[in-house]
């Protein structure tokens, strides 16, 4: 029998709204225990970098494997170093014995940076960013080598990846993403987030910034970019905001636009 290929539909983060998640058919992440699909196999579904290279394990024997900041390696608000092959080959050997004990529907795995800053600043790891254009240049660099390394392993998994925050900005050397890799585009601080509401339609996604530091002007070039980069792409969206999970966020006419305008992608 042919099966169809459900979308995941995610309710994320709050414990307490996983019932109503639930109550309303939503099929993806954290919610295992309310009988909810668990679309991810392994550490969770983002922020895995500490998952995949634990420091428990490994500061302090190896903090050569940890972020350069200052002069101190640190795990702690802190990435890893992603320009050390031992690295790559640690996580990758974390992620393979993770798809090893999935069933064929659930063999995708993430390897993204921990939800805060805190990148590697040594000489290796800068020359890398130099040469791609920025952070997203060095962390799809290392995700590749993963992938690669995964691949010889388990060739039928997919890994992913975050373009999000430092890593929104894409590369802007003619770096690929491999053909088992999957760029998830986060809208970020974009589109139908932040006040005023707006959609990828709205023109002014599509100008250069007004401001240094006002990311979410280049949402539209940064998603087209990616596309080039990842043709097969996974997104992030926001419909909502998280001071409160539950209070009214009056964007759905922006939330509906985009939905159409991926679609049309």
């Amino acid at each position: 029998m042919k099966q169809s290929v459900a979308p995941i539909r995610h309710l994320p983060f709050m414990i307490t709204s996983m019932p109503w998640g639930l109550r309303n058919r939503f099929n993806g992440g954290w919610a295992q225990q309310y009988g909810q699909h668990w679309y991810m196999h392994g550490g969770g579904s983002v922020h895995t970098f500490h998952w995949l290279v634990p420091p428990a394990t490994y500061f302090d024997t190896n903090p050569e494997y940890y972020s350069l900041i200052g002069d101190q390696r640190q795990w702690e608000n802190a990435q890893l170093c992603l320009s050390n092959p031992e690295v790559a080959q640690v996580a990758a050997n974390r992620a393979i014995a993770s798809l090893r004990g999935a069933g064929p529907t659930r063999r995708m795995i993430e390897i993204s940076a921990m939800d805060w800053t805190g990148h590697c600043e040594c000489k290796n790891c800068r020359a890398v960013e130099e040469a791609t254009g920025g952070y997203s240049g060095l962390l799809l660099t290392f995700v590749n080598r993963v992938a690669e390394l995964v691949e010889a392993e388990v060739p039928d998994a997919t890994v992913t990846t975050l373009a999000y925050w430092d890593s929104n900005r894409p590369p802007i050397t003619d770096i690929k993403a491999r053909d088992n890799v999957r760029v998830r585009f986060c809208l970020d601080w974009g589109a139908s987030f932040t006040w005023p509401y707006h959609s990828f339609y709205d023109d002014r996604l599509a100008k250069p910034p007004a401001t240094p530091g006002n990311r979410w002007v280049e949402q539209r070039q940064a998603y087209q970019r990616w596309q080039e980069i990842s043709p097969r792409m996974h997104l992030w969206m926001y419909p909502s905001q998280y001071r409160h999970t539950y209070a009214p966020m009056p964007n759905i006419r922006a939330v509906a636009e985009n939905i159409r305008y991926f679609a049309e992608q």
